[in-house]
């Protein structure tokens, strides 16, 4: 049987704002119709954890100018907010509960380097930076009274991005 918990009345609507702003909207109040499995109805408060990224890079200099690098990088992004939750298999619904999601990436980054000094031991650059990041696992944890729920959501697809640095490197011997 569905779990049925009062919503809170709606808060006061927002000032207006401009056009050009994005900002989300309040869910709409009643009876919801949900027919997939999944997450509903987010509110508009949530909370981000520190971003964790980790990888290993390779460097190759074509002359004392230019050089290109690679690697492999994991990153994982995590954050908390309150939701509607329906098992359709169940038909079980869990209404604005708290939910933790867990997202983890493996990217391959593409930098090109441009050495502004590149003497000695020493190495001051400037760099472009593309990345394709795979979303491996979007994990989320929904908190219930009568035991947690983990549900995984598939996404397909991936994320491209795009930087520029500057930087610094010491090399300490040349092995």
């Amino acid at each position: 049987t569905p779990v049925t918990l009062p919503r809170p009345p709606p808060p006061n609507p927002p000032p207006e704002s401009p056009p050009s702003r994005i900002r989300r909207t309040h869910a709409m109040w009643g009876t919801p119709n949900y027919t997939e499995t999944g997450i509903y109805d987010e509110g508009a408060e949530f909370s981000f954890g520190l971003p964790l990224s980790a990888g290993i890079g390779f460097r190759y200099d074509f002359n004392p100018r230019w050089g290109i690098g690679t690697g492999i990088v994991y990153t994982n992004l995590s954050r908390s907010f309150f939701a509607d939750y329906y098992d359709a298999a169940t038909d079980h619904t869990i209404v604005n509960t708290d939910i933790t999601n867990q997202q983890h990436f493996v990217g391959i980054p593409m930098n090109v380097f441009f050495n502004i000094v590149n003497t000695g031991n020493w190495n001051v650059h400037v760099r472009m930076d593309g990345m394709a990041e795979k979303l491996l696992d979007n994990h989320y944890l929904i908190h219930d009274g009568e035991g947690d729920i983990h549900y995984h959501q598939k996404t397909d697809g991936l994320q491209l991005s795009a930087g520029v640095g500057i930087g610094v490197v010491f090399t300490f011997s040349p092995t």
